[in-house]
């Protein structure tokens, strides 16, 4: 009985997986251009503003809801806007603080002209700099990762 058992282990094992890390290959890196930021800014302020619209008043948007959308958070009661690009919402442009609305409409018609105008390109030495910003910044941890990895060895 126990022959059995080890045979369909080893079945398994022989099947699955290996007894080794294999290396894989690295994903193709993802190229910043004007372009993609502007459609990923584009789509985190529709994406605010569906759920915007779909609330009464201001008091209806709850601290959780805006969680969910990097651009917008709750403060003393206010929808804090704070239009960014990535995963930490990096501000476009150092112009572009964080914007505190009282009112729902103001803040869904603030979002719809800032919507527009980065949509016809208002907003394009910008964010031309923003990418510059963000390759050096990049390239900067890139040669430091590489630096502690010499040293490691």
């Amino acid at each position: 009985m126990t022959t059995n058992r080890e045979e369909v282990l080893k079945n398994i094992f022989n099947r699955f997986g290996s007894p080794v890390p294999i290396k894989l290959e690295p994903l193709p890196k993802k190229k910043t251009t004007v372009t993609s930021v502007t459609a990923s800014v584009h789509n985190k302020i529709q994406s605010a503003l569906d759920m915007l619209r779909s609330k009464q008043n201001i008091q209806e948007v709850s601290r959780l809801e805006c969680r969910q959308y990097k651009i917008l958070h709750k403060k003393h009661g206010n929808i804090v806007v704070k239009i960014g690009y990535g995963n930490n919402n990096t501000t476009i442009s150092k112009n572009f603080s964080e914007r505190n609305f009282q009112s729902l409409h103001e803040t869904i018609t603030f979002l719809e002209h800032f919507d527009d105008l980065l949509l016809k390109g208002f907003f394009e030495s910008e964010i031309v700099e923003l990418v510059t910003r963000l390759k050096k910044a990049s390239a900067y941890a890139h040669d430091i990762k590489r630096k502690k990895n010499i040293n490691e060895v």
